[in-house]
C-alpha cells in the first residue's frame, strides 16, 4: 500500500471520529441525568405581625426542580391560618426534582440568599427546607379617615377608619375647648346619645344633641408595632326645623245656605305639622357581604359606592392541563378569599423524557457513521493487501 492511499485511509477514519464527536458528547451527558448541586429559593416578602399569611408567596429560580410544597408553622406545630402573630413562624417548602434530575451529594440550598437546613429522601429527588423567622413589627399606617358629618339634632352619624397592621381600635370625642371623651364617657356627657361599634372600624352616635356641634370624633388604631390617630372628623349639628303653621284665611261674605251634604272638617294647623316631611336621617355605610370584584381587587360596597376592605387576589393555582410539545398547558386560579376565578397558560419545558425521539436518531446517526467509517478501514485493509499481492508477483516475474 502505498504512503499517499494509507494517508487517505487514516484521514477518512479521523474525518468520521470528528463527525462521531457531537453526536457522542450530548449522549454521554444524559446518560445518568442531571444533576442538582444548588437551590436557590425566595419569598415575595419576609413575615410581619398581622400580615395575611395568604399574601406570602415562594418560588426557586434553579432549573429542573418545582416547589411542591409550601406552608408556615407556629412554635407548636400548628399552621398558621389568617394573619401572622408576633411568636416565631417557621417555614417549611417542599421541592421535587423534574424527571431526569436528581439531587447532588453535596447539594447546597438558599432561602433568600442565606444558606438553610435542609434534608434529601433516599431517592434524591425530593428535599424539604426550613428556616425559622421572628415577625417584623411594623407601625400601622392609617388607610382610611373618618369623614366630618353633617346631621340635624336627634338624629345618628357614622365613621369608619382604617390602617395596616392595626387590630385594636379606640374612638374619642374631643370638643372645642379641648375636652376629650373616651367612648364609654360620651353618654354621661350627653344622655341623649348612645354610642356602638368602639373597638371596631366602623363607630355610630345614635341621637345627637345640639350640644355636640363642634366636635370632632378621632380613632387611635394599635397594632403591635404602635399606634396611630386619625385626623379628626367634626360634626356639625344643626337644630331640629320648627314646624310652620298655615295662615288663617280671610273671612269672606256667607251666601244664603243652601241644603248640601256636609262637608268634611278642614285639617287642623297641628296636623298639618305632623304631615311635613321629616328631613332624611344622615347615611351611615352599611357594607355588604358580598365581594365585589374585578381581574385585580376583590371588595365590600356601600349602597351609596363607598368601598371597604380593597384588596388584591391571593391566588390558588391548579393545573388542569399539563404543558405539552403540542402546546402550552392551563392552570386554574381561585382566589381564597373572594373566590374569584381565572386562568393562565403554562409553557412548556422539554424533559430528559422528552429528548428521547432526538436520543434515538443521534443513535441511529452514530451507528451509520460507524458502519462508514468500518466499511472505510476494511476498504483501506483490503486495497493495502492487493497492492501488497500485486507488488509482490511483479517482483518475482
Amino acid at each position: 500500500m502505498s504512503i499517499k492511499r494509507k494517508i487517505n485511509s487514516i484521514a477518512c477514519l479521523v474525518l468520521c471520529l470528528i463527525m462521531l464527536f457531537p453526536c457522542l458528547a450530548p449522549l454521554s451527558a444524559h446518560a445518568e441525568g442531571e444533576t442538582i448541586d444548588k437551590v436557590l429559593v425566595k419569598t415575595s416578602a419576609s413575615p410581619v405581625a398581622l400580615m395575611q399569611v395568604k399574601t406570602l408567596t415562594a418560588n426557586t429560580s434553579t432549573a429542573g426542580t418545582y416547589i411542591s410544597g409550601y406552608n408556615w408553622f407556629d412554635t407548636d406545630g400548628r399552621a398558621i391560618e389568617g394573619t401572622f402573630g408576633t411568636g416565631d413562624a417557621r417555614i417549611i417548602i417542599e421541592l421535587t426534582a423534574q424527571e431526569g434530575y436528581t439531587f447532588a451529594e453535596e447539594l447546597s440550598v438558599f432561602l433568600n440568599n442565606e444558606a438553610v437546613e435542609f434534608t434529601v429522601d433516599d431517592t434524591k429527588t425530593k428535599v424539604r427546607l426550613q428556616k425559622v423567622y421572628t415577625p417584623m413589627l411594623w407601625a400601622p399606617t392609617i388607610t382610611k379617615n373618618p369623614k366630618g358629618e353633617k346631621v340635624i339634632e336627634g338624629e345618628r352619624a357614622g365613621f369608619t377608619a382604617a390602617a395596616t397592621y392595626a387590630n385594636d381600635y379606640k374612638w374619642n370625642l374631643k370638643g372645642p375647648d379641648g375636652e376629650s371623651l373616651a367612648a364609654d364617657q360620651i353618654t354621661g356627657k350627653f344622655p341623649t346619645c348612645s354610642v356602638r361599634g368602639d373597638g371596631t372600624g366602623n363607630f355610630v352616635l345614635h341621637g345627637i344633641p345640639l350640644e355636640m356641634d363642634g366636635w370632632k370624633v378621632v380613632c387611635t388604631l394599635t397594632g403591635p408595632g404602635g399606634s396611630v390617630t386619625t385626623k379628626g372628623a367634626e360634626i356639625n349639628v344643626e337644630p331640629k326645623p320648627t314646624p310652620t303653621p298655615d295662615p288663617t284665611p280671610t273671612p269672606t261674605s256667607t251666601p244664603e245656605a243652601t241644603p248640601s251634604s256636609s262637608p268634611s272638617p278642614s285639617a287642623k294647623p297641628e296636623d298639618k305639622a305632623a304631615e311635613t316631611e321629616k328631613p332624611e336621617e344622615e347615611h351611615v355605610h352599611e357594607f355588604s357581604e358580598k365581594w365585589f370584584t374585578n381581574s385585580r381587587y376583590h371588595w365590600h360596597k356601600c349602597a351609596c359606592g363607598e368601598v371597604s376592605e380593597k384588596e388584591e387576589h391571593n391566588f390558588e393555582w391548579k393545573t388542569v392541563k399539563k404543558a405539552s410539545k403540542k402546546g402550552p398547558g392551563i392552570e386554574k386560579g381561585v382566589c381564597t378569599t373572594c373566590g374569584y376565578e381565572t386562568s393562565r397558560e403554562i409553557e412548556y419545558h422539554a424533559t430528559v423524557k422528552d429528548n428521547a425521539g432526538l436520543k434515538i436518531i443521534k443513535l441511529i446517526i452514530v451507528a451509520v457513521l460507524l458502519v462508514i467509517a468500518g466499511c472505510i478501514t476494511v476498504f483501506g485493509i483490503q486495497v493495502a493487501r492487493s497492492n501488497r499481492y500485486k507488488s509482490k508477483h511483479s517482483r518475482k516475474r
